[in-house]
């Protein structure tokens, strides 16, 4: 590997010895004795049986994002007088890394960058070390001030430069050196879905059923087949999700007509003046998954002059005008974030409406499934930048079925602008 070539000629203090290849053997020339470099996905299971001595010390880099399967073969290594180092940042509450730092035969060593000597002093001491102003900013973007009485109550509460401050998990991981309280790759904090079930809760039945500011009702369809013997609809009114309702497998022309009820019984309830004709603004629109199953439901709610819209996870996340031509690429609330493909945008304005400090965040009903749903969601940045949500397969892998309940919810986030105003049917 050139890497060490490069860092075993430049080094400040000789190293001695001589180098062959990504090994570095002592000056004695004995075989057994060397230090050698590779990464872990070089490695088939298989290889590590290679090393055979009483006295290996593995040292692993970025640790908490090495597969299961390393951390089992590296195990087996750690026979006789051998010794296992991990160094990284505690990105994810899971895995091997998170948990071996519970094992009383475990030394641990943390470092927070509060303590460093240049954040301490104000100044630079040690260069190349994290100082002050990088602290400082930090703080004020990933921190909220909180009172001396309140960081009482509080498990990581810290004082700086006088005043007090509550950290955010990305605060706690690259600043404090501590795992967050999710793991960093969770889509929704398990804590945002606990509240907005607490504020579901707290309505009471007329709040739930004709709340949401006049909004109008938006029905997310997750249409059964490939497996799945339930259909899902699920209805949204602006900031309050109603109880999903959840129909056991049938035709598509049956489906189609439950949707055309719930969306007709919801028009006229808006009718105006003792009339059927709601206000136009106010009407009851559809969205269903119209790649594969849900294409023939689309197709029969369309004949039928409902206001439906066809959501595909999988096209890019670009807003739309009425005729289909892009407008601009979509973005979470703080338009920092651009997304891989709508299916990741949707679930990301799941996140943004449940975010605690939203004027009027998103109620949940109390739904076991709905919860596991969301609460389960990973994510990760493609080269680009772009988040992407994990593939569907690897959700089943810990929920046991697929997300239907989370995909219905999330099509009722699709953007507003593609939908045209007065036109029925979206083409």
């Amino acid at each position: 590997m050139a890497e060490i070539s490069k860092i075993y000629q430049n080094t400040r203090v000789p190293l001695g010895g001589y180098i062959l290849s990504n090994k570095v053997f002592p000056e004695y020339k004995i075989k057994e004795w060397y230090l050698e470099a590779f990464k872990a996905g070089d490695k088939q299971p298989g290889d590590w049986s290679g090393f055979h001595s009483p006295n290996i010390m593995v040292v692993a880099t970025e640790a908490s994002g090495l597969p299961e399967e390393v951390f089992e073969s590296i195990e087996g290594l750690m026979t006789g007088n051998s010794k296992l180092v991990l160094a990284y940042n505690p990105h994810y509450t899971t895995g091997y890394a998170a948990h071996i730092v519970n094992d009383p035969k475990v030394v641990n060593h943390k470092l927070n960058c509060l303590d460093a000597p240049n954040v301490r002093a104000k100044k630079v001491l040690i260069p190349g070390q994290v100082d002050y102003e990088w602290v400082k900013d930090r703080i004020e973007n990933w921190c909220e001030s909180i009172s001396a009485e309140d960081a009482k109550h509080l498990d990581y509460a810290f004082r700086f430069d006088g005043k007090w401050y509550n950290p955010n998990d990305i605060f706690l991981v690259r600043v404090m050196g501590e795992f967050p309280r999710e793991s960093e790759d969770v889509v929704i904090p398990a804590r945002w879905i606990d509240l907005a079930i607490e504020r579901w809760l707290k309505m009471n039945k007329e709040d739930i059923e004709k709340g949401g500011n006049g909004y109008p009702l938006k029905l997310g369809v997750d249409v059964a087949g490939m497996g799945r013997d339930k259909s899902v609809l699920m209805p949204r009114r602006g900031n309050i999700v109603l109880n999903p309702k959840q129909y056991a497998q049938s035709d598509h022309m049956a489906l189609a007509g439950m949707i055309k009820s719930e969306i007709e019984k919801e028009d006229k309830s808006n009718g105006q003046n003792g009339n059927d004709k709601p206000d136009m603004v106010k009407r009851a629109t559809a969205y269903i998954d119209a790649i594969g199953e849900g294409a023939g439901v689309y197709s029969r709610c369309r004949e039928q002059k409902l206001r439906v819209v066809a959501v595909k996870a999988s096209e890019g996340a670009n807003l739309k005008n009425a005729r289909g031509k892009i407008v601009r690429t979509l973005t979470d609330d703080t338009r920092q974030f651009t997304f891989a493909n709508m299916r990741a945008y949707l679930y990301w304005r799941i996140r943004d409406a449940l975010d605690p400090r939203n004027e009027q965040p998103l109620a949940l009903p109390p739904d076991d499934e709905l919860k596991a749903d969301l609460s389960n969601m990973r994510y990760s940045y493609r080269s680009n930048g772009a988040i992407i949500i994990e593939e569907k397969d690897e959700i089943k892998k810990r929920i046991g079925r697929s997300p239907d309940k989370g995909d219905a919810l999330s099509m009722t986030f699709y953007p507003e602008r593609t939908i045209p105003r007065v036109t029925a049917i979206h083409a």
